[in-house]
Protein backbone atom coordinates (compact mmCIF):
# COMPACT_ATOMS: atom_id res chain seq x y z
CA UNK A 1 0.00 0.00 0.00
CA UNK A 2 1.11 3.20 -1.09
CA UNK A 3 0.46 7.10 -1.20
CA UNK A 4 -0.19 6.50 -4.63
CA UNK A 5 -2.97 4.45 -3.91
CA UNK A 6 -5.20 7.13 -2.00
CA UNK A 7 -8.25 8.96 -3.09
CA UNK A 8 -8.82 11.53 -1.14
CA UNK A 9 -12.35 13.85 -1.85
CA UNK A 10 -13.93 16.91 0.11
CA UNK A 11 -16.34 15.06 2.97
CA UNK A 12 -18.17 19.00 3.02
CA UNK A 13 -18.05 22.33 0.90
CA UNK A 14 -16.03 23.81 4.22
CA UNK A 15 -13.95 21.38 5.18
CA UNK A 16 -13.21 17.59 5.64
CA UNK A 17 -12.28 14.77 3.21
CA UNK A 18 -13.48 11.26 2.59
CA UNK A 19 -10.04 8.92 2.43
CA UNK A 20 -10.41 5.74 0.05
CA UNK A 21 -7.99 3.08 -0.88
CA UNK A 22 -6.17 2.49 2.35
CA UNK A 23 -6.44 -0.11 5.06
CA UNK A 24 -6.09 0.88 8.41
CA UNK A 25 -5.55 -2.69 9.86
CA UNK A 26 -2.60 -3.01 8.15
CA UNK A 27 0.84 -1.07 8.81
CA UNK A 28 1.69 1.94 6.68
CA UNK A 29 4.39 2.77 5.07
CA UNK A 30 6.19 6.52 5.52
CA UNK A 31 5.19 7.72 2.11
CA UNK A 32 1.13 7.05 2.58
CA UNK A 33 1.54 8.16 6.45
CA UNK A 34 3.40 11.93 5.17
CA UNK A 35 0.19 12.02 3.12
CA UNK A 36 -2.42 11.66 5.38
CA UNK A 37 -0.23 13.97 7.72
CA UNK A 38 -0.76 16.35 5.13
CA UNK A 39 -4.49 15.75 4.20
CA UNK A 40 -5.33 16.18 8.11
CA UNK A 41 -3.62 19.44 8.20
CA UNK A 42 -5.62 20.74 5.24
CA UNK A 43 -9.06 19.62 6.09
CA UNK A 44 -9.21 19.04 9.57
CA UNK A 45 -12.06 15.98 9.82
CA UNK A 46 -10.95 12.50 7.47
CA UNK A 47 -13.48 9.88 7.36
CA UNK A 48 -12.07 6.37 6.39
CA UNK A 49 -14.78 3.92 5.67
CA UNK A 50 -15.40 -0.03 5.51
CA UNK A 51 -12.46 -0.50 7.89
CA UNK A 52 -12.08 -3.81 10.39
CA UNK A 53 -9.72 -2.99 12.82
CA UNK A 54 -8.61 -4.45 16.08
CA UNK A 55 -7.63 -2.21 19.01
CA UNK A 56 -4.50 -2.90 18.10
CA UNK A 57 -5.12 -1.50 14.55
CA UNK A 58 -6.66 1.47 15.95
CA UNK A 59 -3.63 2.48 18.41
CA UNK A 60 -0.87 1.89 15.98
CA UNK A 61 -2.67 4.11 13.26
CA UNK A 62 -3.67 6.66 15.83
CA UNK A 63 0.02 6.48 17.53
CA UNK A 64 1.41 7.78 13.66
CA UNK A 65 -0.03 11.06 14.72
CA UNK A 66 2.03 11.10 18.41
CA UNK A 67 1.24 9.71 21.57
CA UNK A 68 -1.56 8.73 23.01
CA UNK A 69 -4.23 9.76 26.17
CA UNK A 70 -4.52 6.76 28.96
CA UNK A 71 -8.14 6.39 28.97
CA UNK A 72 -9.55 7.77 32.25
CA UNK A 73 -11.57 4.64 32.57
CA UNK A 74 -8.40 2.57 31.52
CA UNK A 75 -5.68 3.50 34.01
CA UNK A 76 -4.74 -0.08 35.55
CA UNK A 77 -4.86 -1.42 32.07
CA UNK A 78 -1.64 -2.59 30.00
CA UNK A 79 -1.28 -3.18 26.45
CA UNK A 80 -3.53 -1.34 23.53
CA UNK A 81 -6.78 -1.70 25.12
CA UNK A 82 -5.56 1.08 27.94
CA UNK A 83 -5.30 3.87 24.82
CA UNK A 84 -8.82 3.66 24.03
CA UNK A 85 -12.09 4.81 25.52
CA UNK A 86 -15.06 2.84 24.90
CA UNK A 87 -18.24 5.37 24.19
CA UNK A 88 -20.87 2.62 24.65
CA UNK A 89 -24.57 2.76 26.29
CA UNK A 90 -23.60 -1.34 26.64
CA UNK A 91 -22.26 -2.97 29.99
CA UNK A 92 -19.85 -5.65 30.14
CA UNK A 93 -22.50 -8.26 30.25
CA UNK A 94 -24.14 -6.88 26.54
CA UNK A 95 -27.09 -5.68 28.47
CA UNK A 96 -27.80 -1.76 27.48
CA UNK A 97 -27.05 0.68 30.16
CA UNK A 98 -30.28 2.70 31.87
CA UNK A 99 -30.12 6.48 30.39
CA UNK A 100 -29.98 7.60 34.26
CA UNK A 101 -26.92 5.74 34.92
CA UNK A 102 -24.40 7.54 36.07
CA UNK A 103 -22.16 6.59 33.24
CA UNK A 104 -24.51 7.59 30.64
CA UNK A 105 -25.07 11.36 32.17
CA UNK A 106 -21.44 11.32 31.76
CA UNK A 107 -22.09 10.38 28.11
CA UNK A 108 -24.31 13.05 28.09
CA UNK A 109 -21.96 15.72 28.07
CA UNK A 110 -20.61 14.44 24.56
CA UNK A 111 -23.97 16.18 23.18
CA UNK A 112 -22.52 19.53 23.72
CA UNK A 113 -20.80 21.31 21.45
CA UNK A 114 -16.79 20.56 22.88
CA UNK A 115 -13.14 20.03 21.45
CA UNK A 116 -11.12 17.02 23.33
CA UNK A 117 -9.15 17.54 26.28
CA UNK A 118 -9.04 21.48 26.14
CA UNK A 119 -9.09 20.80 29.84
CA UNK A 120 -6.23 19.03 30.51
CA UNK A 121 -2.57 19.88 30.92
CA UNK A 122 -1.57 18.93 27.82
CA UNK A 123 -4.48 19.35 25.39
CA UNK A 124 -5.21 17.01 22.32
CA UNK A 125 -3.77 17.52 18.80
CA UNK A 126 -6.27 13.96 17.17
CA UNK A 127 -9.06 12.19 18.15
CA UNK A 128 -9.97 9.04 16.16
CA UNK A 129 -13.67 7.59 16.64
CA UNK A 130 -14.43 3.96 15.52
CA UNK A 131 -17.76 2.27 14.93
CA UNK A 132 -18.14 -1.32 16.15
CA UNK A 133 -21.71 -1.51 16.26
CA UNK A 134 -24.32 1.59 15.20
CA UNK A 135 -27.96 2.61 16.21
CA UNK A 136 -30.73 2.16 12.77
CA UNK A 137 -31.45 6.17 12.98
CA UNK A 138 -29.63 8.94 15.40
CA UNK A 139 -26.50 9.01 16.67
CA UNK A 140 -24.78 10.92 14.48
CA UNK A 141 -22.00 13.29 15.31
CA UNK A 142 -21.47 16.43 14.05
CA UNK A 143 -18.62 18.65 13.20
CA UNK A 144 -17.62 22.37 12.95
CA UNK A 145 -14.56 23.66 11.49
CA UNK A 146 -13.62 26.69 13.67
CA UNK A 147 -10.75 27.41 11.26
CA UNK A 148 -13.60 28.68 8.74
CA UNK A 149 -15.45 30.79 11.49
CA UNK A 150 -12.28 32.38 12.27
CA UNK A 151 -11.59 33.35 8.51
CA UNK A 152 -15.35 33.83 8.14
CA UNK A 153 -15.24 36.71 11.01
CA UNK A 154 -14.72 40.55 10.02
CA UNK A 155 -11.26 41.55 10.41
CA UNK A 156 -11.95 43.97 13.22
CA UNK A 157 -13.52 41.02 15.02
CA UNK A 158 -10.81 39.46 14.89
CA UNK A 159 -8.10 41.79 15.57
CA UNK A 160 -10.11 42.27 18.94
CA UNK A 161 -10.66 38.55 20.46
CA UNK A 162 -7.11 37.45 18.94
CA UNK A 163 -4.95 38.38 22.28
CA UNK A 164 -7.70 36.87 24.52
CA UNK A 165 -7.41 33.93 26.69
CA UNK A 166 -10.43 31.39 27.43
CA UNK A 167 -10.85 29.31 31.11
CA UNK A 168 -11.58 25.85 30.32
CA UNK A 169 -13.37 23.67 33.06
CA UNK A 170 -13.81 19.99 33.08
CA UNK A 171 -16.00 20.29 35.72
CA UNK A 172 -18.65 23.24 33.66
CA UNK A 173 -19.36 20.69 31.04
CA UNK A 174 -20.52 17.98 33.14
CA UNK A 175 -22.37 20.80 34.72
CA UNK A 176 -24.47 21.71 32.48
CA UNK A 177 -25.59 18.06 32.18
CA UNK A 178 -26.31 17.07 36.16
CA UNK A 179 -24.62 19.14 38.90
CA UNK A 180 -21.77 17.35 41.06
CA UNK A 181 -21.65 14.89 38.20
CA UNK A 182 -17.58 15.47 38.75
CA UNK A 183 -16.44 14.54 42.00
CA UNK A 184 -13.63 16.25 43.78
CA UNK A 185 -10.89 13.55 43.30
CA UNK A 186 -11.67 14.73 39.75
CA UNK A 187 -11.46 18.27 40.28
CA UNK A 188 -8.22 18.48 41.84
CA UNK A 189 -6.48 16.22 39.09
CA UNK A 190 -8.11 18.08 36.06
CA UNK A 191 -7.70 22.26 37.40
CA UNK A 192 -8.92 24.77 35.02
CA UNK A 193 -6.51 25.93 32.59
CA UNK A 194 -6.11 28.83 30.11
CA UNK A 195 -5.62 28.85 26.30
CA UNK A 196 -5.69 30.79 24.36
CA UNK A 197 -9.12 31.77 22.03
CA UNK A 198 -7.46 31.86 19.20
CA UNK A 199 -4.81 29.21 17.90
CA UNK A 200 -2.38 28.67 14.90
CA UNK A 201 -1.79 25.56 13.24
CA UNK A 202 2.34 25.36 13.03
CA UNK A 203 2.69 23.35 9.87
CA UNK A 204 0.59 25.98 7.79
CA UNK A 205 -0.17 29.08 10.10
CA UNK A 206 -4.23 28.78 9.70
CA UNK A 207 -5.53 30.10 12.33
CA UNK A 208 -8.85 28.85 14.38
CA UNK A 209 -10.87 29.53 17.28
CA UNK A 210 -10.83 27.84 20.39
CA UNK A 211 -13.75 27.60 22.07
CA UNK A 212 -16.80 25.09 23.25
CA UNK A 213 -18.16 23.53 26.23
CA UNK A 214 -15.16 23.60 28.66
CA UNK A 215 -14.40 27.17 27.91
CA UNK A 216 -16.43 28.79 31.05
CA UNK A 217 -14.88 32.43 31.29
CA UNK A 218 -12.74 34.97 28.93
CA UNK A 219 -9.14 36.17 31.41
CA UNK A 220 -10.02 39.78 32.60
CA UNK A 221 -13.42 39.64 31.62
CA UNK A 222 -16.41 39.28 34.26
CA UNK A 223 -18.46 36.18 34.32
CA UNK A 224 -21.51 38.09 32.12
CA UNK A 225 -19.62 39.71 30.02
CA UNK A 226 -17.66 36.33 29.12
CA UNK A 227 -20.76 34.46 28.57
CA UNK A 228 -21.67 36.69 26.07
CA UNK A 229 -18.82 36.86 23.97
CA UNK A 230 -18.31 32.47 24.08
CA UNK A 231 -22.11 32.18 23.08
CA UNK A 232 -21.44 34.54 20.16
CA UNK A 233 -18.66 33.02 19.13
CA UNK A 234 -20.45 29.36 19.51
CA UNK A 235 -23.06 30.17 17.53
CA UNK A 236 -21.09 31.41 15.06
CA UNK A 237 -19.17 28.40 14.91
CA UNK A 238 -22.23 26.66 13.97
CA UNK A 239 -24.51 28.29 11.89
CA UNK A 240 -26.54 25.68 10.02
CA UNK A 241 -24.26 26.32 6.92
CA UNK A 242 -21.19 25.22 8.99
CA UNK A 243 -21.97 22.11 10.11
CA UNK A 244 -21.08 18.66 8.85
CA UNK A 245 -23.43 16.03 10.26
CA UNK A 246 -21.61 12.22 10.33
CA UNK A 247 -24.12 9.61 9.60
CA UNK A 248 -22.09 6.55 11.23
CA UNK A 249 -21.93 2.67 9.38
CA UNK A 250 -19.88 0.13 11.65
CA UNK A 251 -16.34 0.37 10.25
CA UNK A 252 -16.15 3.87 9.73
CA UNK A 253 -13.02 5.59 11.53
CA UNK A 254 -13.32 9.53 11.82
CA UNK A 255 -10.44 11.55 12.61
CA UNK A 256 -10.47 15.26 13.61
CA UNK A 257 -8.05 17.97 14.59
CA UNK A 258 -9.16 19.08 18.08
CA UNK A 259 -7.38 22.56 17.42
CA UNK A 260 -9.54 23.53 14.99
CA UNK A 261 -13.08 21.76 15.18
CA UNK A 262 -16.05 21.32 17.64
CA UNK A 263 -18.06 17.99 17.14
CA UNK A 264 -20.92 17.15 18.96
CA UNK A 265 -23.09 13.61 19.05
CA UNK A 266 -26.44 13.55 18.42
CA UNK A 267 -29.35 11.46 20.51
CA UNK A 268 -30.73 8.41 19.45
CA UNK A 269 -33.16 5.55 21.34
CA UNK A 270 -30.57 4.61 23.78
CA UNK A 271 -32.81 2.73 25.93
CA UNK A 272 -33.49 0.41 22.78
CA UNK A 273 -30.07 0.61 20.69
CA UNK A 274 -27.22 -0.60 21.23
CA UNK A 275 -24.03 2.51 19.94
CA UNK A 276 -20.57 0.63 20.71
CA UNK A 277 -17.41 3.32 19.35
CA UNK A 278 -13.83 3.01 20.77
CA UNK A 279 -11.80 6.07 20.74
CA UNK A 280 -7.75 6.71 20.66
CA UNK A 281 -6.70 10.95 21.39
CA UNK A 282 -3.69 11.82 20.57
CA UNK A 283 -1.47 14.32 22.37
CA UNK A 284 -0.65 17.58 21.52
CA UNK A 285 2.74 17.24 22.12
CA UNK A 286 3.09 20.33 19.75
CA UNK A 287 0.74 23.03 21.82
CA UNK A 288 4.15 24.86 24.05
CA UNK A 289 5.38 25.53 20.58
CA UNK A 290 2.81 27.21 19.29
CA UNK A 291 3.65 31.23 18.96
CA UNK A 292 0.59 32.34 21.44
CA UNK A 293 2.09 29.98 23.93
CA UNK A 294 5.22 30.86 23.71
CA UNK A 295 4.62 34.56 24.00
CA UNK A 296 2.97 33.96 26.87
CA UNK A 297 5.75 31.99 28.56
CA UNK A 298 8.24 34.56 27.34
Amino acid sequence: MSAASLNIEPLHPLFGARVRGVDLSRPLDAETLAALRTAFDEHSVLLFQDQHLQAGDQVRFSEAFGPLEIAITQQASSGPGRHLAFLSNVDEAGAIVPPDDRRQLFHAANRLWHTDSSFKPQPALASLLYALEVPRTGGETEFVSTRVAWRELPAARQRAIAPLWAVHDFQRSRDLVAPGLVDAAVQRMLPPVARPLVRANSRNGQRALYIASHAVSIEGMGEAQSRRLLDELLDWCTRAHCVYRHRWSAGDLVMWDNRCTMHRGRPWDAHVERRVMTRSTVIDTGYDDEPEIRARAA
